[in-house]
């Protein structure tokens, strides 16, 4: 039994060093690809096995960083807590309660071991990932939560019939504060200084829109005057409008609403709608808190219907520039020049694709020999902004998209720098 027992270990150790000394040799090969910060394995534990192997395709919408940057949280079957620096599993926490209906997951901003986790039921679970305990779970019917207070002390929720915005305390369950509203469902997500709430009231982060689009499209609370704002009706071809997302501009004095829009068609009596969205990525900037309309940018043509999240979109410090990958069609709005640009990776890819068929073996064989990837190559198309250092995270790509000579980057996670990011595609972007 002791002879067993301590084969088993030896294999093990031979395990983790074979793991240690691939990761570095793909550390080591990741750098030589301009932008790559850094390569760190998924745990294995976490991914799922299938008929074709090992499957890490992890759903980036249930993707975190704790809120000072020190720990990947990750909702799948279970809660797992993974070390960003060397990809090692912490803990893996049970999630009692916690079905496969996951909508939501939010860090706390100022206590970096809790992390709150909303279902489509509108139930909501508070964990401590360091202790591994739910400390809070709600009732069915709860409220719309995506985020805490900004001390960190209450769940923000919005509570509808009657419409309510809540602070709640999460340590004992109890009501802080109530705010009477007059909107139907909708989110509230606060502004970094707790002074605004910001409200979505259509679409999807929130409730369907009246059919005569007269409902406002954004609603701000303003905390110190105990004031709310609503956008008004503008002028618009749409049958019915709603909030794909929203971004703070210019040291939060202003907001802007990338618009979704659904037209009518007279003939079929439907709104018009191919896969669940037809979003024209319409975009209109307002005031802060008063929301005073200021200017729209209104793309030549459709933007194809992919719901844009904050996980597809990443901004550099409030500035007036906005960039979306949309399933590897990147789209980059520059609000102060009132321009749209645009660039199709898959396209570009499968075009490449076409064009070396057309050529002669021994020629397609010297290309790829030469050829060398570029961080789109390598990184799957979907970012996650680190809370505190100016990285972003991803995940790896599929290996269909890299040349021969590339490393396996499969079943990783790829820290990556957003400057080079930005740069390389400006180099590609053409105005839309």
């Amino acid at each position: 039994m002791k002879m067993k027992s301590t084969t088993i270990v030896n294999v093990l150790m031979l395990m983790s060093a074979v793991l240690i000394m691939c990761t570095n040799r793909l550390q080591a090969n990741s750098n030589k690809i301009e932008g790559i910060l850094k390569v760190v394995p998924i745990p294995e534990s976490i991914c799922r096995k299938s008929k074709y192997g090992r499957d890490c395709g992890l759903d980036m919408d249930s993707i975190i960083f704790n809120s000072d940057g020190s720990k990947i949280v990750y909702v799948g079957k279970y809660l797992y807590v993974i070390d960003p620096e060397t990809g090692k599993l912490e803990k893996k926490i049970n999630m009692k309660g916690v079905k496969s209906d996951v909508l939501h997951v939010f860090n706390n901003p100022r206590h970096p071991d809790i992390v709150g986790i909303s279902t489509y039921y509108l139930k909501v679970f508070v964990f401590n990932i360091k202790t591994g305990k739910i400390i809070f779970t709600s009732k069915k019917d709860f409220g719309h939560v995506t985020s805490f207070t900004s001390d960190g002390n209450y769940l923000l929720v919005g509570k509808y019939k009657p419409s309510k915005i809540k602070l709640i305390d999460y340590k004992n369950g109890k009501t802080k504060k109530q705010i009477t509203l007059r909107f139907k469902k909708f989110y509230v997500n606060p502004t970094k200084d707790g002074k605004y709430y910001l409200m979505p009231l259509s679409g999807n982060i929130s409730s369907r829109i009246d059919r005569k689009n007269k409902n406002p499209l954004l609603a701000v609370y303003d905390v110190e005057n105990e004031r709310t704002y609503t956008t008004s009706p503008q002028n618009t071809p749409f049958k019915k409008e709603y909030v794909e997302e929203v971004f703070l501009l210019n040291n939060s004095k202003q907001v802007a609403i990338i618009i979704g829009a659904l037209r009518y068609d007279p003939q079929s009596r439907r709104l018009l709608t191919k896969c669940g969205f037809a979003t024209d990525g319409e975009v209109r900037v307002y005031t802060l808190p008063s929301l005073k309309y200021v200017k729209t940018i209104t793309p030549s043509k459709k933007i194809p219907c992919v719901q844009i999240t904050s996980k597809r979109c990443f901004q550099e410090s409030e500035k007036e520039s906005i960039l979306c990958s949309l399933s590897g069609e990147f789209y980059q709005w520059d609000i102060r020049n009132k321009k749209i640009s645009y660039y199709d990776y898959y396209a570009e890819y499968r075009k490449s694709l076409r064009q070396k068929k057309t050529k002669s073996t021994n020629s397609t064989n010297s290309t790829n020999k030469s050829k060398k990837s570029t961080l789109l190559d390598v990184v799957s198309k979907y970012f996650i902004s680190h809370p505190v250092r100016k990285q972003l995270l991803s995940l790896s790509a599929n290996k269909s998209s890299l040349s021969p000579n590339d490393p396996p980057f499969a079943h990783h996670f790829i820290f990556i720098d957003p400057n080079i990011l930005k740069r390389t595609l400006e180099t590609l972007l053409k105005e839309y």
